[in-house]
């Protein structure tokens, strides 16, 4: 893994607009994208880890459609939050700390996990 602003930018992650394959993450029952995968291999599996958290608890509220954003803030603090895409939010969580180059919009449908880009 080379420095994560060049691996991690919003040119690179842009390119991904569709899937060839899924990829089942270790950690609950969810699938990912190629974007996703590509995210999650190159520095940001931690964010992969922390929607993969919470996805039992969506489930059994009967939420199957779910918005994620990750927005960094100026400290090098972030906050992840979780919507239906609308007003409904669902779920916020705070970090005090990232690496992560970029804001990220990341949709998670029926169990699969996708960049923006891949909608």
């Amino acid at each position: 893994m080379g420095n994560i602003a060049n691996v991690l930018n919003k040119k690179v992650l842009e390119q991904f607009t569709g899937t060839e394959a899924y990829h089942k993450y270790w950690c609950g029952n969810l699938e990912l994208t190629d974007g996703v995968d590509y995210l999650q291999k190159n520095g940001c599996g931690w964010l992969i880890d922390a929607i993969a958290s919470y996805q039992k608890m969506l489930a059994n509220q009967g939420v199957n459609w779910q918005a994620w954003y990750l927005e960094r803030k100026s400290d090098g603090s972030a906050v992840l939050k979780c919507t239906d895409g609308n007003d409904n939010r669902y779920i916020r969580q705070k970090f005090d700390w990232t690496d992560c180059p970029v804001d990220l919009t990341l949709y998670c449908i029926d169990g699969v996990l996708l960049l923006s880009s891949e909608y």
